[in-house]
């Protein structure tokens, strides 16, 4: 369980600090890449798909981890969840970004 839990929290720093460096590029209006109406569009849309993401990872894993409900594995069960949605996220996001601002997979 520890192992999980320490992996998920390495997991969920590197997704914030991929999600913060494409909402400071997309806050950008200096930036060459795409107009600021099309920047304000993507982040407004980045906002309502990351918040409708966390309500979705809180209640899939929060089901997932249910199968050992109350027991000792329920933890683990949530941690892996959490791991492995957080690892999803991380790949679609870089995979969305990556061609906009390849500066972000430095």
């Amino acid at each position: 369980m520890l192992c999980a839990i320490d992996a998920d929290k390495a997991v969920d720093a590197v997704l914030n600090a991929l999600y913060g460096q494409i909402v400071a590029k997309l806050k950008d209006a200096s930036g060459p890449d795409y107009d600021v109406e099309d920047r304000k569009e993507l982040l407004k849309r980045l906002i309502a798909s990351e918040r409708a993401w966390i309500a979705y990872r809180e209640a899939e894993c929060s089901h997932a981890s249910a199968e050992m409900l109350g027991g000792s594995g329920e933890k683990t069960l949530l941690a892996e969840c959490n791991l492995s949605m957080r690892l999803d996220r991380v790949n679609s996001l870089f995979g969305f970004y990556q061609h906009r601002f390849p500066e972000i997979a430095k």
